[in-house]
């Protein structure tokens, strides 16, 4: 019998062992796909707000859409939108190969009742059947994981971070933790403009402490862990500084402060072993959570709001996920739920 060449028994071998050991990601990039339509679904804007929000409309949309027969679509006519559209394209290419901008006013343009309460979810299938090219939903922000979640593969294709953010997080971490193989809690944290919102609760000193020492317990009773170290994400210094932080129980105190918010966002996703939200209404926290390719496990802040009356402390099972775990504060002291 005939002998094959030596590089080719290796090269046949290596084939066979990347489809061995890889079978789940080539048959994800082989089956996911974004599905489109010639007709087009948005929103009503009354603030465009940051790319937490932008990808809740647009994720919100996608799985309307599918209900619809519709693409997502943003409004043309919105100086904001426009001004977004270079961070949104450089961190995520896919987007605009989807999502259209779109004139909300134009004759061919039809306004429907639906998605007014920005953080409660709506049955999409009430959506009236119209000809119209655009349908302008009333809503705004469409704030629910549940408008998506059957959609996910799709969301997360949607969603996949361009090469360039990838590469300059993958070298910021190589900086960042050199040979540190510890375990990586990622607090979230978002201070800054939550600080004078009406309804939008941030970071608290009296929660993020307690907090820390109790996620840090309930994981290593609950996963082996040898070593464990904090890694802030949205903290800014002076606030970091001012902390008194349980050091000892921690070999390392990272803080990530990267080149843009996409990278830091993709840093999260990517480089976090387990997560803390300690401002949980923001959906920038959020979406490092969600697109979190390992299901790793998600800690957030029960109370969301200054207020008692927002949606998203009204419709807490629309806005946070079952497997993540609810931390309430009370006394001084955290309870996990």
């Amino acid at each position: 019998m005939a002998r094959l060449p030596k590089f080719l028994t290796g090269f046949c071998l290596g084939a066979i062992l990347i489809y061995l050991f890889y079978p789940e990601n080539t048959t994800k990039q082989r089956t996911t796909r974004l599905v489109k339509y010639d007709r087009y679904i948005m929103p009503t804007y009354r603030t465009c707000s940051g790319i937490g929000n932008q990808m809740f409309r647009v994720a919100a949309l996608y799985g309307i859409g599918k209900y619809t027969q519709r693409t997502p679509a943003m409004d043309a006519s919105q100086s904001c939108q426009q001004a977004y559209m270079s961070e949104i394209k450089s961190t995520f290419p896919r987007f605009y190969d989807l999502v259209k901008l779109k004139d909300p006013h134009s004759p061919t343009a039809e306004k429907v009742t639906f998605g007014d309460d920005c953080c409660m979810y709506q049955d999409p299938t009430i959506i009236p059947n119209s000809d119209a090219d655009v349908l302008v939903l009333s809503g705004n922000f469409f704030q629910s994981f549940k408008y998506f979640g059957f959609a996910k593969p799709e969301i997360i294709e949607l969603f996949q971070f361009s090469e360039g953010v990838k590469l300059s997080a993958a070298k910021y971490a190589r900086d960042l933790f050199g040979s540190d193989r510890s375990h990586k809690m990622c607090v979230h944290v978002r201070r800054g403009d939550f600080i004078t919102d009406a309804y939008n609760l941030e970071t608290k000193t009296e929660f993020l402490i307690p907090a820390m020492t109790s996620v840090h317990s309930h994981l290593r009773a609950n996963i082996k862990i040898d070593e464990t170290s904090v890694v802030f994400i949205g903290i800014d210094e002076a606030y970091l500084a001012s902390l008194h932080l349980p050091k000892s129980e921690f070999k390392h105190i990272y803080r990530v402060n990267g080149k843009s918010r996409g990278e830091e966002m993709y840093f999260g996703t990517e480089y976090c072993d387990s997560i803390l939200l300690t401002a949980s209404g923001s959906t920038f926290g959020w979406w490092i959570a969600y697109l979190s390719p390992r299901q790793v496990p998600v800690y957030y802040n029960e109370k969301v709001s200054k207020v008692p009356n927002f949606s998203k402390a009204l419709h807490p099972n629309d806005y946070f996920l079952p497997e993540w775990h609810k931390l309430s504060l009370n006394d001084g002291f955290i309870s996990i739920n």
